[in-house]
């Protein structure tokens, strides 16, 4: 077959039939003792990085082969790694050198990691980078589910750890300072204790974030075996998966991309993680049979990709400005005034080639251009962008050429600067984000605002004891056609709607008509996770006007919730 490679990625995942090629990959032998490995494929799941460490040499489009060299040299923070029978071994030798003798002295590391930048991670009082580093960035994400199956090293004084931390795309790079810097210890695993999982969440800066430190018993001793660990992450919570076992949930969640570290760490002078063990034989190992990373699949049978632009890899210049105009009160600004200067994900997809619409909100107070260009082809200029001020923001259409499996998108602009960008949508357009919303009640502190900012993590309220029906109302000044509504709502068995109408409007005002009845809906989780009720019906066109007729909720704290409403 022929195929075409996906960068920044392994070799292992082709771009046409790609879905086939991920089934027809055949896990590696276990032994009997070892937890197998989980198929490549996972349905309702886009594959969009991976390792499975079946080579000779380390894969260095994906992993950067150094332990924050920024903070030392390169000297003594380089991993030490060989492969055997199909897995990537982190070593620690007795010729090893402290990483950082200056601030760590006597802790030995072997690590790699998906990205690299000056003062990242600034996990003590630094003032300055040992030296420049160039910014890598071979693989980011935002939300997903993440998996690794290895055997970790068992002995006091060292522990196997695999971790994320935010790559702090809103930088100053002259102090370091971000906000955006949260370290999720997905594992760290005390090999004076291995049958003990240490699950982390450390905010640093992200005041957004509480601090959580969790020890979960695993009931075997994990340098004994290989184990699966998986790693799911969206808008409002963190779960934490041992052997596909659901271990831990934390109800709060970073919202930026964070990049990927696993290391192997020796605290020859002893602390937290105990007395270094001597009877212990060198070399020490963090074994590790594959890493795969993945995004949701886009909902269906409406095909839509919505981004925030601050989620985009930002080259150069370009980084993450704060306002409040934009749907997450962040956009990727700075992008332009030369080739280096731009935004880009690699990371969009489509399930079939073809021509897609893209809506494109931006903010700009003067005329800008904007250029697009998908996966290196020729790009189109959008002329003239204003959105009228800084403080406001407006949106652009334009159409793309997308391959089947994923894309890469890059909004850019090397003669002058470009609007900032604040999200896009391929495909359908969530028509709610351009309505005018009312409801005929609301809580002040959740107000129905929240139902179309694009944010999953705010919430509309009614108000207590609500007498039914209760309305929400959406209202545009042109003519819309609508098939679909979609709520999307967290505790649905306490606080989500149970049966609601879809009514339509010619002119939003009078003349409503039932379009769509949902019947009895059913939610199946009171807590964080994010339940979607989808009700579709034959289009309706020509109508300026839709409402939400609320029939009943569960009241089980006086008012029913939703956190974001869909219209197509």
């Amino acid at each position: 077959m022929n195929c075409k490679w996906i960068k920044p990625l392994l070799g292992t995942i082709c771009a046409a039939g790609m879905m086939l090629a991920i089934e027809a990959m055949v896990a590696p032998s276990a032994s009997a003792a070892d937890f197998p490995a989980n198929p490549v494929g996972k349905p309702g799941w886009i594959l969009t990085a991976s390792d499975e460490f079946n080579g000779t040499e380390l894969n260095q489009q994906l992993w950067f082969p150094y332990y924050l060299p920024h903070w030392s040299t390169r000297e003594l923070t380089k991993a030490n790694y060989e492969f055997q029978n199909g897995n990537l071994v982190l070593k620690i030798t007795p010729e090893m050198q402290p990483w950082d003798p200056v601030k760590d002295a006597g802790t030995v590391i072997s690590g790699i990691q998906t990205g690299e930048k000056d003062w990242l991670h600034r996990w003590t009082n630094y003032s300055a980078n040992n030296h420049h580093e160039p910014t890598v960035q071979n693989f980011l994400q935002k939300y997903g589910y993440f998996e690794i199956r290895a055997k970790v090293q068992k002995g006091s004084g060292i522990h196997s750890a695999w971790w994320m931390i935010g790559f702090q795309q809103d930088q100053d790079n002259a102090t370091g300072n971000t906000k955006m810097n949260a370290e999720i210890d997905i594992f760290e695993i005390l090999g004076r204790n291995p049958s003990s999982d240490l699950i982390n969440l450390h905010p640093w800066s992200d005041s957004t974030l509480s601090s959580s430190s969790n020890t979960v018993s695993a009931g075997a001793d994990l340098s004994q075996e290989y184990h699966v660990y998986g790693f799911e992450w969206d808008e409002t919570n963190m779960k934490f998966y041992l052997d596909n076992q659901l271990v831990k949930i934390m109800n709060q969640s970073p919202n930026y991309p964070m990049m990927t570290l696993l290391g192997l760490y020796e605290k020859r002078n002893g602390g937290w993680t105990g007395a270094l063990d001597p009877s212990v034989p060198y070399p020490k190992k963090f074994e590790i049979d594959y890493f795969r990373a993945y995004q949701k699949a886009p909902d269906y049978p409406l095909f839509s990709v919505y981004r925030e632009g601050e989620d985009a890899y930002l080259y150069r210049n370009a980084k993450v400005n704060e306002t409040n105009a934009a749907s997450g009160k962040r956009v990727a600004g700075y992008i332009g005034n030369g080739p280096e200067n731009y935004a880009e994900f690699k990371d969009i997809y489509a399930p079939s080639a073809g021509n897609y619409p893209i809506q494109i909100g931006y903010i700009s107070g003067e005329n800008r251009d904007l250029f697009v260009q998908v996966n290196n082809g020729i790009p189109i200029q959008l002329s003239a962008l204003n959105s009228g001020s800084w403080s406001s923001k407006a949106s652009v259409s334009a159409s793309v050429n997308l391959n089947s499996g994923l894309n890469t998108i890059r909004f850019f602009n090397d003669s002058a600067s470009a609007p900032d960008i604040d999200s896009f949508t391929i495909g359908a357009v969530n028509k709610a984000l351009t309505a005018t919303l009312t409801a005929s009640s609301q809580n002040g502190i959740y107000p129905v605002a929240n139902l179309a900012d694009a944010n999953m993590r705010t919430t509309y309220q009614s108000t207590n004891n609500p007498t039914f029906p209760q309305s929400i109302t959406l209202n545009w000044s042109t003519p819309q056609a609508f098939s679909q509504v979609a709520l999307n709502s967290t505790f649905g068995q306490g606080q989500g709607i149970t049966d609601f109408e879809v009514q339509t409007s010619d002119d939003g005002i009078t003349g409503w008509t039932t379009t769509a009845t949902s019947g009895t809906l059913f939610w199946s989780s009171n807590n964080d996770t994010t339940e979607k009720k989808r009700l579709s019906f034959s289009e309706v066109n020509g109508k300026k006007g839709l409402r939400i007729l609320v029939k009943q909720a569960n009241l089980q704290w006086k008012h029913f919730a939703i956190n974001e409403l869909e219209v197509y």
